[in-house]
């Protein structure tokens, strides 16, 4: 199985240069060049891969009468005392069908008014996306 970052630099050679190649050809700086049939065996990883991806987010939402975010409080607010002590947690609140983002506060979640919301289950915020220049 092709690494994370080889198997979508493989995804790229195909779709950038398909058109160039003969049908299943080896292209030259494809990552999955020695795979028989490298085209296919590119698909299966992608979607096996894209599988697991899924599966894993779904595994990250803690239920909040099980825990509360205080430690990813404690962490955010050492590193941003400006923001007053509050920190932004994903959360599922009760009844909804979709997540939204709600500050937590060490004791209740709420929005930007203060108005504050039972919240079923919850999750830290995603890391920023890491830049790649060039």
């Amino acid at each position: 199985m092709l690494q994370l970052d080889k198997l979508l630099e493989a995804l790229q050679c195909c779709t950038n240069d398909f058109a160039q190649c003969d049908a299943y050809d080896r292209c030259e700086e494809c990552p999955a060049r020695e795979a028989p049939n490298c085209y296919e065996e590119i698909k299966r990883q992608a979607a096996e891969t894209i599988e697991r991806l899924f599966e894993a987010a779904h595994q990250l939402w803690t239920m909040s009468d099980v825990a509360m975010p205080d430690r990813e409080l404690a962490e955010y607010s050492a590193r941003h005392p400006e923001e007053g002590g509050v920190v932004e947690v994903l959360v599922m609140v009760h009844g909804a069908t979709e997540p939204t983002v709600l500050l937590y506060d060490g004791d209740v979640f709420m929005d930007a008014n203060g108005d504050r919301y039972k919240v079923d289950y919850w999750q830290p915020m995603p890391l920023p996306p890491k830049v790649v220049t060039g």
